[in-house]
């Protein structure tokens, strides 16, 4: 069975546009790389609503800061 993370308590909440301004990227990429398993997925929020949580796609982000650094340090 696969483990299912619980809501913890200071998460916070984004919606598509906000990760597009934090990632730098439009929609079609991200629902590219979800497609992929190599983004974060949204949770639903309301019937026709999804949002992100930030804390993931800052998670996201530095690791993708760590392999550009570690390509560039060795």
């Amino acid at each position: 069975m696969q483990h299912q993370p619980e809501w913890q308590e200071g998460y916070k909440l984004i919606n598509l546009d906000q990760v597009m301004d934090l990632t730098g990227m439009t929609r079609s990429p991200i629902y590219s790389l979800m497609a992929a398993q190599k983004f974060p997925r949204p949770i639903k929020i309301g019937k026709h609503r999804v949002a992100w949580i930030l804390q993931e796609v800052q998670q996201y982000l530095n690791e993708r800061i760590a392999e550009r650094n570690a390509k560039y340090n060795n």
